[in-house]
């Protein structure tokens, strides 16, 4: 074991056993008795003594470092190559056939189009090869267990099931997702325009029932949100604002009792919901008014 030299202020030596130079302690690495030089130096000798294959042109030569893969000449192509896109040799996508140079060493399409495409013809391959999804082919409901001709590659319903699983899939979803919920709503109540399209959508929805057909209610009635927005504004009293949508309604001048309509295509639906029938009401005072005429238009 090397000897330890007191030096005054500069601290304590050591003496190595390779060089035999006395060198500070800092050279050393922990429990060795040879300086850091001196062990790099036997590294490098005995790694010019090794001999790798170059990953890309398979020549053998010795490695300058212990990381080393690719020759002198070939390690510039690298280099440039890793300048383009990804830094991968091109390859061919298995769905359209066109070269390309991939982002990673595992990609094998050109974009998300052909893998998509390839994958999806994959499924319906397998599906075919089951024989069990193809059209035509008798299925048996998962509601009541009849057996149904299948329409639809995707079809787990019979018809007369289909809307009632409709229901039943849309509760199970609110079961499973009331943090969904609770931002849907929280996000209709801070937007002005999300409270006012929800209101008018329930509004006539509670009018026509099943026969709105799910359209928009703005290609029923003929005009859009923003045109229903500026009306209401422009008869905005003091205190009513978007913030405080809480304190009135969207009244009817003319009340939709006195209109009689079944579907939008009658007359007196567009007349009931006409932007002219519509004014910003203060809440006590449209639950006063109840179904009764006020004004004359």
């Amino acid at each position: 074991m090397g000897e330890f030299v007191y030096a005054g202020d500069a601290g304590l030596f050591r003496l190595c056993d390779c060089c035999e130079t006395i060198k500070l302690v800092n050279s050393f690495r922990p429990k060795h008795n040879t300086c850091r030089r001196c062990i790099n130096s036997e590294r490098r000798s005995k790694r010019g003594t090794r001999a790798i294959s170059c990953v890309e042109c398979g020549i053998v030569v010795s490695p300058a470092t212990s990381r080393q893969k690719y020759c002198e000449n070939c390690s510039v192509e690298v280099i440039k190559r890793r300048g383009c896109k990804g830094g991968h040799k091109p390859r061919v996508c298995l769905e359209c056939l066109r070269d390309f140079i991939p982002d990673s060493s595992a990609q094998k399409y050109c974009s998300i189009e052909c893998r998509n495409t390839d994958e999806n013809r994959k499924i319906r391959e397998k599906t075919i090869e089951r024989g069990g999804n193809s059209l035509g082919a008798v299925f048996s409901c998962e509601l009541c267990g009849q057996d149904a001709i299948r329409k639809s590659p995707f079809a787990r319903f019979c018809e007369g099931c289909r809307s009632e699983a409709r229901k039943i899939g849309r509760a199970n979803w609110r079961i499973r997702n009331p943090d969904k919920i609770r931002e849907r709503k929280a996000r209709y109540r801070k937007d002005p325009r999300n409270r006012l399209d929800n209101r008018m959508g329930c509004a006539i929805w509670q009018c026509l029932r099943d026969e709105k057909g799910g359209w928009r209610w703005e290609s029923l009635v003929g005009y859009t949100l923003d045109e229903l927005m500026r009306h209401l504004e422009s008869q905005f009293v003091d205190g009513m604002s978007w913030s405080n949508m809480d304190e009135w309604h969207v009244d009817h001048r003319i009340p939709k009792s006195l209109f009689q309509y079944e579907t939008p295509d009658c007359p007196d639906f567009k007349r009931a919901w006409a932007l002219t029938n519509l004014q910003p009401l203060w809440k006590l005072d449209n639950l006063k008014k109840g179904a009764k005429r006020l004004y004359l238009v």
